[in-house]
């Protein structure tokens, strides 16, 4: 437990940043943007090996049998492009150009 104990000071900082960060949204200085569409936001603070991109694969494939239309966004984490890229055909990039979780689902 101990050897933990450095963490305590970094978890009081990350709170103060998110809670400032909040407040800015409240008091309209950050720019809240609302979609038309229903938005299913799937992540959490792990980084990685939690299922996320497996469990967005599953939820595609249950969406488009109920003739839905799913689009997936992501930033394409360790991707070497900076630009927004809308991958609609799988033999226009290569997985490093838009990340390896975008490019498999």
């Amino acid at each position: 437990m101990m050897r933990f104990l450095f963490l305590y000071p970094i978890s009081i900082l990350i709170h103060v940043i998110i809670a400032l960060r909040n407040k800015l949204y409240d008091l309209r200085f950050l720019q809240i943007i609302k979609s038309k569409k229903t938005v299913i936001s799937i992540g959490n603070i792990q980084l990685g090996g939690t299922g996320k991109t497996p469990f967005v694969a599953a939820l595609a494939q249950q969406l488009i049998q109920k003739n839905l239309n799913p689009i997936i966004i992501s930033r394409g984490y360790k991707r070497l492009t900076k630009d927004a890229i809308i991958l609609t055909d799988i033999n226009q990039y290569k997985a490093h150009h838009v990340g390896d979780e975008p490019y498999y689902l």
